[in-house]
């Protein structure tokens, strides 16, 4: 790939080819998490998050009549930042008030009030802030940031989807990369061996209590416990003593199949198949029950957040509600 198509592919602000693709697709955007109390005790009076996707700057706020809002955080009127605005009460209408002039807008874009004018005044009837389509799935709520007047495509059935609350989690983290460079180390099937490499393993009934790298640390082969022929098979071992997969994939209609393929012993091998879903979301197994689902949403040209959906397909998943998401909640 040369300087000109990188950019091409790289580069998502508005206007851009990439960027226009990108904004076909449904987006996530926030956790849901972060608009708790229980995580940011300043949103229990105030549910405003400035947001920033795909080079745009945008405000993500929980209405009191209408749900979620996600809107251009500049005014309509004089370009005032609209995470600094007034979130009403059901009481007073609902909305969110910008804070220079008092223009007020709902969660779809109408402008409900625009306090300064004249008696009788019908300005803000002619006045819409540029307002985007929000769902929440899985905990978390997801933007579509397509052109207006444009129906958005359904959200896709994956199974992180449609698992129960108690069977699915999802965290979120931020890289100083561009979406493209997260999403080749995401479904690269070598890089564990050395990225994430353990120099020891540990007992497999041990794990709950050792939470560091535990996705690398479960059961990989054979029983509950991992174990075949009396012989342990941790992921940790098998990531560390077999570091040269035989790698192959196949063309599907959502993208490629990659399988990555590591001989153990002349009877077992260990087969990993990674499904990388176009544009930039993957799913892969990290047990024999339990799958994450990752997603790569760009900030700006060179910073990517990426979503983690983890998906148990056996019992529910333990969860501390008094700690932030992250791996350590699996």
């Amino acid at each position: 790939m040369n300087a000109e198509q990188n950019g091409r592919l790289t580069r998502i602000s508005p206007g851009t080819p990439c960027g226009q693709l990108l904004r076909q697709y449904w987006q996530p955007a926030a956790l849901v998490d972060e608009f708790n109390p229980a995580f940011d005790a300043r949103m229990a009076q105030r549910p405003v998050k400035a947001v920033r996707l795909l080079g745009q700057d945008l405000v993500l706020f929980k209405d009191a009549i209408n749900g979620w809002g996600l809107l251009d955080r500049d005014c309509a009127h004089r370009g005032a930042d609209l995470s600094f605005g007034r979130l009403e009460s059901a009481d007073q209408g609902g909305g969110l008030r910008c804070p220079f002039h008092g223009w007020k807008f709902a969660s779809d874009g109408r402008c409900l009030q625009t306090p300064a004018e004249s008696a009788g005044s019908k300005l803000c009837d002619r006045i819409r802030q540029r307002s985007y389509p929000v769902v929440e799935k899985s905990g978390v709520l997801f933007a579509w940031l397509g052109d207006e007047g444009v129906t958005p495509p359904p959200i896709p059935g994956f199974d992180c989807f449609k698992a129960p609350a108690s069977h699915s989690f999802a965290f979120k983290g931020l890289w100083n990369a561009n979406w493209l460079q997260a999403f080749e180390v995401g479904i690269d099937p070598a890089h564990p061996s050395y990225l994430h490499r353990f120099l020891h393993d540990v007992a497999l009934d041990d794990v709950g209590t050792n939470a560091a790298g535990k996705q690398f640390r479960s059961a990989a082969a054979g029983t509950a416990n991992g174990e075949i022929n009396g012989e342990e098979w941790p992921m940790t071992r098998i990531m560390r003593e077999f570091a040269q997969p035989d790698i192959s994939f196949v063309d599907k209609p959502w993208g490629m199949q990659l399988a990555a393929l590591r001989h153990m012993t002349a009877e077992l091998t260990h087969v990993r198949v990674t499904q990388a879903i176009f544009p930039a979301t993957f799913v892969i197994p990290l047990s024999d029950t339990m799958t994450i689902t990752q997603m790569h949403v760009p900030v700006d040209d060179t910073h990517t957040y990426w979503y983690s959906f983890f998906t148990s397909f056996a019992g529910p998943q333990r969860q501390s509600v008094s700690t932030p998401p992250g791996p350590h909640a699996l």
